[in-house]
């Protein structure tokens, strides 16, 4: 399968653009998470940062999953999330707290992000 990602990849490793992990296929039939493990370990050897979107279309759906997406990019060697505002990046590190409050949570919303830090509160 990494023959048929290797375009993409590289295209997105020149481009320098961020790439969504989103939670949303494991409210579907998928049942998985966004992209496939292999191409994510694939944009994770580019050096490209990593967004993370639960895709929700309603209230109950926001942070669903996040518990499960964090322990796959702890797998695949992820240490940071990058945000956005005003369309200016910032790398926020994941932190152990970070995957057992998301577990916590199972699937209710995630805590509000405190702006000053881009850290959950508790």
């Amino acid at each position: 399968m990494r023959f048929f990602y290797e375009p993409a990849i590289e295209a997105i490793a020149e481009s320098g653009i961020a790439v969504e992990i989103s939670t949303a296929g494991l409210r579907k039939p998928v049942g998985e998470i966004y992209p496939a493990q292999a191409f994510l370990e694939m944009v994770v050897d580019a050096g490209n940062p990593i967004v993370l979107s639960s895709d929700a279309h309603r209230p109950e759906q926001l942070g669903y999953g996040y518990g499960e997406a964090l322990d796959l990019l702890a797998e695949v060697g992820v240490t940071e999330l990058t945000t956005f505002t005003g369309r200016t990046p910032q790398r926020v590190p994941i932190e152990a707290a970070d995957r057992e409050l998301a577990h916590r949570h199972g699937d209710a919303p995630p805590p509000t992000i405190d702006p000053a830090t881009g850290r959950p509160g508790s």
